[in-house]
């Protein structure tokens, strides 16, 4: 069973933020393997939500390490 997944207004405008500081500061590459890296980590979710760890702030909120800069919560 895949799980379907929402994003809010707040976290569109930081992964937004984050996509505007990469074009402009760093190279295509580092943007498109940024997105390969959550694209990745958003389909794992969808298989299998639970897999990740609680987070430390909270124990029903999860964390994901997409990068060693960026995590999303969920």
């Amino acid at each position: 069973m895949e799980y379907k997944i929402t994003i809010s207004k707040r976290a569109k405008s930081n992964l937004e933020n984050v996509i505007e500081y990469l074009k402009a500061n760093w190279s295509e590459r580092v943007l498109k393997d940024f997105l390969k890296k959550l694209q990745k980590k958003t389909d794992l979710i969808k298989q299998n939500p639970l897999m990740l760890a609680s987070s430390e702030i909270k124990n029903d909120v999860r964390k994901c390490l997409i990068t060693k800069h960026n995590a999303m919560y969920y």
